[in-house]
């Protein structure tokens, strides 16, 4: 009625089409009109607790505004409604009470769709849509003889569900349903319970499952190859192990392994702190004693299971990186030719180290030069059978090893991708206290499979971490901002005019 008069002839319309959209606009009128919208915003939070308490508020604001004009309203005749900033019982309890009639106002159409007759249904005198059950005559304070009824996937309902499994110390899904059951009935329970759980952040961090870790590849050539003892190690820390010193005072130490990658055998060095010198002062003993290695492998490496995590910070620390790249750099040249004997390195630089070394008579050195020749060729022949064990024996009991997989347990099987928020694993700390991190990138091996992510922490360092240590909570860093895709719009079709239908009826649930 209140449009403003136009000639249809002025925008180029004729009758038929003026026809066809004003039956259009009155078909689309009523039905806005059939849908009830409350005025509180359900869908403003979904904490339950600050749902009620603004609504409180909001109350307390309209009764002002009434007392400005000298009109109480009939909402605020049951309840004793203040203006003080205090928050009463009683006003919570109004305030759910008008919560609850308008989530059944704005679920009308819901309300249909759902098999009410088979709920037992009646209105009871606050409004409330109560279910009967067969447990009129349980006295128990918590079992509900009518409990009421709430429509699902509705907001109020899904904020009072977290709610209730957030004050249940995020319960789990049947104590949280057992919960609700007190007081309420809610359809499909099992069903919409489950669905909100899974979204509950602190849940997924305690209930979430690492990257399932890929396949085992083959086995390094330094494993399979021919090469002298320790040419090719591996490098770990164990410890810290605790004993007590010369004047009974508790001593921390760690223990150096060095593993040769083709024999297996082991050299063990003691290491009396986390410093770099004693790193260096230990890896020159092991020189002195078994040769300088040509390759070493750190705890880093999937082909040795790690013993400490204590390398990293010795070996990886910015201030050791210097010192220990120009100890490798001038080992080369200067640590040569060290001898093995009794006057080695560990005797000078480690003072106080009691070692029990053999003693060596060295009037027995000066053998003939045909003694030496046949010693020569004894420990070439043994040298030779040793090594023809290894490929007969070492290297076919590897192949009959068919293990593709570590024993991980359960695991994920999505794949890690870039911008992923994930929990990184560390053994030292309970679970609720492992970090947050974004993984920036996900490295690859030669074969293309991902095997592990270096991960961005809250402080900017990135770490490197395998993949069976990161725990993936569903969520991405740019879900944020990620613009909602556009859809294309399509030319409509013509539809069918229909004479405009009368105004559904509204159920009022309110007293």
């Amino acid at each position: 009625t209140h449009w403003p008069l136009s000639d249809w002839n002025s925008l180029g319309l004729t009758s038929e089409t003026a026809k066809a959209i004003l039956g259009e606009i009155q078909i689309h009128s009523v039905a806005e009109e059939s849908q009830y919208i409350s005025p509180i915003r359900f869908r403003a939070t979904r904490n339950y607790l600050k749902l009620v308490r603004s609504t409180v508020y909001v109350l307390k604001f309209i009764l002002a505004l009434c007392l400005r004009i000298r009109r109480r309203p009939s909402t605020f005749s049951a309840v004793a409604f203040s203006l003080s900033k205090l928050i009463s019982a009683e006003e919570i309890k109004a305030a759910e009470h008008l919560l609850i009639i308008e989530h059944y106002r704005e679920s009308e159409a819901a309300l249909d769709n759902l098999p009410l007759e088979d709920y037992n249904i009646y209105v009871s005198e606050e409004g409330y849509i109560r279910c009967r059950n067969r447990l009129e005559h349980c006295n128990h304070p918590s079992v509900s003889p009518a409990p009421i009824l709430l429509v699902p996937d509705h907001p109020f309902t899904e904020s009072l569900i977290m709610y209730t499994h957030k004050t249940n110390y995020h319960s789990g899904v049947h104590a949280t349903i057992a919960s609700l059951r007190q007081n309420f009935f809610v359809p499909f329970i099992k069903t919409t319970v489950s669905k909100l759980l899974r979204s509950c952040i602190v849940c997924r961090k305690a209930n979430c499952l690492a990257y399932r870790y890929p396949s085992m590849p083959s086995l390094p050539k330094e494993r399979v190859t021919r090469s002298r003892p320790f040419q090719k190690v591996g490098l770990d820390y164990l410890g810290p192990l605790r004993y007590k010193g010369q004047f009974h005072e508790p001593t921390k130490i760690w223990i150096c392994l060095f593993t040769c990658m083709a024999t297996r055998a082991v050299h063990l060095e003691l290491v009396h702190s986390n410093s770099t010198q004693e790193f260096i002062l230990a890896f020159r003993r092991f020189i002195a004693r078994r040769g300088t290695p040509d390759y070493i492998v750190s705890d880093n490496s999937t082909t040795f299971c790690s013993a400490s995590d204590t390398l990293e910070s010795v070996i990886y620390a910015r201030s050791s990186v210097k010192r220990l790249s120009s100890f490798y750099a001038n080992k080369k040249i200067v640590w040569k030719f060290i001898t093995p004997l009794i006057l080695r390195p560990v005797d000078f630089i480690s003072p106080e180290v009691d070692l029990q070394l053999p003693s060596v008579d060295h009037s027995s050195l000066s053998l003939s030069s045909h003694r030496l020749s046949d010693w020569y060729k004894e420990t070439t022949q043994v040298l030779d059978r040793f090594w023809d064990l290894w490929y007969k024996d070492y290297l076919r009991a590897l192949s009959d090893r068919r293990q593709t997989r570590l024993k991980q347990g359960r695991s994920t099987p999505r794949a890690p991708k870039v911008s992923d928020v994930v929990l990184v694993a560390d053994k030292n700390v309970p679970r609720g206290q492992w970090r947050l991190g974004v993984i920036t990138s996900v490295k690859v091996d030669d074969n293309n499979v991902a095997r592990s992510a270096e991960v961005r922490m809250s402080n900017g360092h990135i770490l490197s971490r395998s993949l069976n240590h990161l725990y993936p909570l569903e969520i991405s860093a740019d879900d944020s901002e990620t613009p909602a895709p556009v859809t294309e719009r399509k030319p409509r079709l013509p539809t069918r005019i229909q004479p405009p239908r009368a105004v559904k009826h509204v159920r009022s649930y309110s007293r």
